[in-house]
């Protein structure tokens, strides 16, 4: 599939409309144009043929009399683009007609009376032309005074006069050169507009997608080693802002995962290193005094137990990694969380005892939940063994759990003056210590981030708040009961 270009194909779309628009109100404009101009055109015809019936009289004895003087109207002798005119009785005999139409004949057509009639014909030099037809009735020619009370009397006696057309024409070459020249305008100005619509289009289209090739070059910059940098396009539009707050969402989140596994890689490597370290020391005492049988039996005693410590390291790593991409092999069941609470408790008494820690468990009978009991023990072993390992000698280890109507709720607490705020979301990563000392002790490092990876896949609510009382407070919320 070919790529799409944005700014080709908005330039492209832009210029089409563009030119569809400056075609249609070019059409447009020129129509209306035309019409109008027709219309004045038909008006002047129209009024001289009105002025030439006014000059047209009937006497008392029914005889037309013209009172026509081409002086006072040269435009009907005029040598260029003369007007023409021609008038007729009802039975076809020609009253009156114009001397520029020479020999020539104008063609006779009729409207109603009182009313003009328009149409285009063929001049008298062979020409298109204009014309317009016009009936009416003349006026009757008045009397002196003193015989009009005789015409009054006799008035009824005299025939009807009959009603006269009269046609006057012009060619259209006068119309037709300025429509001409209007159209000629109109189609230089249709042709220049896209013309100068394209450069404005692309300047335009250029200005507007500035925001985004400002976005593309920035993007492009990001490299792993300047996840630290966050996207600022100057003069961002509104509708480019969510696209710029969501990848620097993205970098942050991709800078903390770029930092996460540094991290662990480096913590890795440090917790290896001590068991490791403990192993080679151990076969370099086997090969030095290889017939001591005390010292041979002593080493291989501390590299089989340095060598164990890195396989539960490495398994609760695959484990972890596992939970984190979702691959958890999941057997859900029923689970009474209360016979599973106090078990561990007794497991971990003998621990508690040797800080002179007391553990105390008040828990509802029969809290069942939905679970997978393999992970879910995993989780609370954790739990129970952060709380034990870590909470302040001489103080209490509180279990509490609950049921809702909808939901069973688990809470474990230990005093933990050492920790702050800025602590609770780091201590949920692998190998997080408050105490950076305290490396190459019994525990792994990775028990909190076991939980965490558990809890999601197992969609348990993990939650921990640190009380004023600096008591660390662990609170599992599991699912809607069925």
């Amino acid at each position: 599939m070919p790529v799409r270009s944005i700014r080709r194909s908005l330039t492209r779309r832009l210029l089409i409309g563009l030119t569809v628009l400056a075609a249609v109100s070019a059409t447009a404009t020129f129509m209306q144009a035309r019409k109008s101009l027709t219309r004045q055109y038909d008006a002047t015809l129209y009024s001289q043929a009105k002025a030439l019936a006014s000059l047209i009289h009937v006497k008392p004895d029914g005889q037309f009399e013209f009172d026509f003087d081409d002086r006072m109207m040269p435009e009907f002798k005029r040598q260029k683009f003369p007007q023409y005119f021609q008038i007729w009785m009802t039975d076809g005999s020609i009253i009156e007609r114009s001397r520029s139409l020479g020999t020539r004949m104008l063609s006779r057509f009729e409207g109603k009376v009182g009313r003009p009639d328009f149409r285009d014909i063929h001049t008298t030099s062979g020409r298109t032309g204009r014309a317009v037809s016009y009936r009416f009735f003349p006026q009757l020619d008045q009397e002196d005074d003193g015989e009009r009370g005789s015409e009054l009397e006799s008035s009824s006696a005299r025939p009807k006069t009959p009603p006269v057309t009269i046609v006057v024409a012009q060619s259209r070459k006068p119309l037709q050169r300025v429509l001409d020249k209007l159209l000629l305008i109109i189609l230089l100005g249709a042709l220049l507009l896209p013309a100068a619509g394209a450069l404005l289009v692309a300047w335009s289209v250029r200005r507007g997608l500035a925001p985004l090739d400002d976005l593309a070059r920035q993007v492009q910059s990001v490299t792993p080693a300047k996840l630290d940098h966050r996207i600022a396009v100057k003069n961002a539009p509104i509708e480019l802002r969510p696209v710029e707050a969501k990848l620097n969402d993205l970098l942050s989140r991709l800078e903390a995962a770029f930092n996460r596994e540094k991290r662990f890689t480096s913590d890795v490597s440090h917790e290896l290193r001590t068991p490791l370290a403990e192993a080679m020391t151990a076969v370099e005492l086997m090969q030095r005094w290889p017939d001591d049988h005390e010292i041979r039996t002593a080493s291989a005693a501390n590299a089989l137990e340095a060598l164990n410590q890195m396989q539960q390291l490495i398994e609760r790593l695959l484990l972890l990694i596992r939970g984190d991409a979702g691959k958890l092999a999941l057997n859900f069941a029923s689970v009474d969380l209360t016979e599973m609470t106090r078990n561990l408790a007794a497991d971990f008494t003998e621990a508690a005892n040797a800080r002179d820690l007391s553990v105390a468990v008040d828990l509802d009978e029969n809290l069942s939940v939905k679970s997978d009991p393999i992970l879910l023990r995993a989780v609370l072993r954790n739990l129970f063994d952060n709380a034990v390992s870590h909470g302040t000698e001489g103080t209490a280890v509180h279990i509490h759990g609950k049921i809702s109507a909808t939901e069973v709720e688990w809470t474990i607490r230990n005093s933990a003056p050492a920790l702050n705020l800025e602590d609770l979301p780091e201590m949920f990563q692998p190998f997080w210590r408050k105490d950076d000392s305290r490396t190459g002790d019994a525990h792994s490092g990775v028990g909190l981030a076991l939980v965490t990876a558990f809890c999601s896949a197992l969609a348990i609510q993990l939650h921990a708040e640190l009380r004023p009382d600096s008591t660390l407070e662990i609170r599992l919320v599991f699912p809607p009961l069925d």
